[in-house]
């Protein structure tokens, strides 16, 4: 329930950051403001599943919610993983990226993964199991990390005009480049993306491993499910602190 309340206003409050901005904003975070509109329909919805559980238990509920898990265990990973391959195009391949930029790409791009997601969330509604989730995630996890890597070997080089003076006298001054704060960013979304997706990955192995049914379904399941909710607000949550609407942080 505290997942979905963060949930709920992180990703509101980035949705009315970004549409309430400027038609270039828009194109820019398109992927990102699909991430966003899936997590608000996940969170709104997630109360219900929980009473289901703990109240009305109905049967009927209970198919929904596997479907609605689905969506978004298959949704926010394959979105997640189209930003960092944005990001990707845009630092090692901008002559591509520039190609693509326009908003008709990116709508198509999004439109894509809503199909290729409500499919799969049909499929997984139907025969609901933790493997079907951990190989989409091990795909994505592969492309992320090949992404991010790819991203700070690109920033740790020097520029045309730039060299090891300019940075070092940066850092006398106490101040941080430009292409530092950029890979501490590559940073934190890659170590999000381990903590969201790798106890998904274990949960699988232990299943394949044979663990006890009540070791799995209430100590490996809880926990693998613990982390990876904590994907619905970080995302958002990540866009805040680089706009400067987080002065706690």
């Amino acid at each position: 329930m505290i997942n979905s309340f963060l949930g709920l206003v992180t990703n509101c409050w980035f949705l009315k950051l970004v549409t309430g901005g400027s038609l270039v904003q828009i194109n820019q975070e398109m992927l990102s403001i699909n991430l966003a509109i899936m997590e608000v329909i996940y969170c709104l919805l997630s109360p219900l599943l929980v009473l289901n559980i703990i109240v009305f238990v109905n049967q009927t509920i209970l198919r929904c919610s596997w479907y609605i898990y689905g969506l978004v265990n298959i949704g926010r990973p394959f979105f997640q993983s189209c930003i960092c391959v944005e990001r990707y195009l845009a630092v090692v391949h901008p002559v591509v990226f520039l190609r693509y930029k326009p908003l008709r790409y990116r709508v198509a791009c999004s439109a894509l993964v809503w199909l290729a997601t409500l499919i799969l969330a049909i499929l997984y509604g139907l025969n609901p199991c933790i493997e079907f989730t951990a190989t989409i995630f091990i795909i994505v996890l592969i492309t992320d990390v090949f992404c991010c890597i790819s991203i700070l070997l690109v920033l740790r080089r020097d520029g045309p005009g730039e060299g090891m003076k300019d940075r070092n006298k940066d850092r006398k001054n106490g101040g941080k480049t430009m292409k530092d704060r950029a890979s501490q960013t590559v940073l934190i979304i890659l170590a999000i993306f381990a903590i969201n997706y790798i106890p998904v990955i274990m949960g699988a192995v232990a299943y394949y491993i044979g663990i006890s049914s009540w070791s799995y379904d209430c100590v490996v399941m809880s926990l693998t499910f613990s982390f990876c909710l904590l994907g619905s607000f970080t995302q958002p949550l990540l866009y805040l602190h680089k706009a400067g609407k987080l002065p706690c942080c």
